[in-house]
């Protein structure tokens, strides 16, 4: 996972491989989900659609979402996030790569950026 962005932009990269999901979660802002490879199983607000890559996907701010990966390969999603670059992801569940429920958008950037 990455993260990037100025000042009026946030952006989020992915990797799920097969039969995994990111995981169900809220954002703080509203996302247009590019779909760069792969193919997935999008849960929007309770509603499913199956999209592949070149798809693009809009998610409205704090509307819960998730992405499964029902292809035969790694999936790979870039997340766009207008307005601000200080976006919170809240998870229902613990994220591993954050150890938390809760993603901040701008300490990812920190991190990936030292």
């Amino acid at each position: 996972m990455g993260a990037h962005g100025s000042r009026q932009l946030a952006t989020v990269y992915v990797e799920i491989e097969p039969g995994d999901s990111l995981g169900a979660h809220t954002d703080s802002a509203e996302e247009l989900l590019v779909i760069l490879q792969g193919q997935l199983n999008v849960s929007i607000g309770g509603e499913e659609t199956i999209v592949s890559a070149g798809d693009i996907t809009l998610v409205p701010k704090m509307v819960t979402h998730n992405l499964c990966n029902v292809g035969p390969g790694k999936a790979k999603v870039l997340g766009v996030f207008g307005g601000s670059n200080h976006i919170v992801a809240t998870f229902e569940k613990e994220w591993l790569p954050a150890n938390s429920n809760v993603v901040d958008t701008a300490l990812l950037f920190k991190e990936y950026s030292s």
